[in-house]
């Protein structure tokens, strides 16, 4: 979908009077977090990516859906960086790595709220 199709489109109804249609809302995980990169410059767009799928391979591992994921979730995927490094790439992080991937899966969050995917900020540590 073009970023063009996701903006409010001007319809003439048979009046001629214009209305607003509203634009399609994502709807999969895969939208959302395409959606949520398409922001960034490319550098951070890759980092971002990298970080979110730290995150979705811990998901994975502990058999939980990403949009349904809670605060719990978040505290161990921090404490699992912290003491045994990335379920995606398996290396050891640095703090300022490991404060990253949990900034890009909280902005991602905050995103799917503002998108209307998730009604709350369920991986977020904010």
């Amino acid at each position: 979908m073009s970023p063009a199709e996701t903006l409010p489109v001007l319809v003439q109804n048979s009046l001629q009077t214009p209305t607003i249609k509203e634009p399609t809302r994502l709807t999969t995980l895969s939208e959302a977090i395409q959606g949520f990169l398409a922001q960034y410059v490319p550098s951070t767009r890759d980092a971002y990516q990298v970080d979110l799928r730290s995150w979705l391979t811990f998901c994975e591992g502990v058999n939980q859906d990403p949009l349904t994921a809670g605060f719990h979730h978040a505290d161990v995927f921090h404490r699992l960086l912290r003491e045994h490094g990335d379920p995606y790439t398996g290396n050891r992080l640095s703090p300022a790595t490991i404060a990253r991937r949990l900034s890009a899966t909280s902005s991602f969050y905050v995103y799917c709220v503002r998108q209307r995917l998730i009604t709350a900020r369920s991986g977020s540590r904010r």
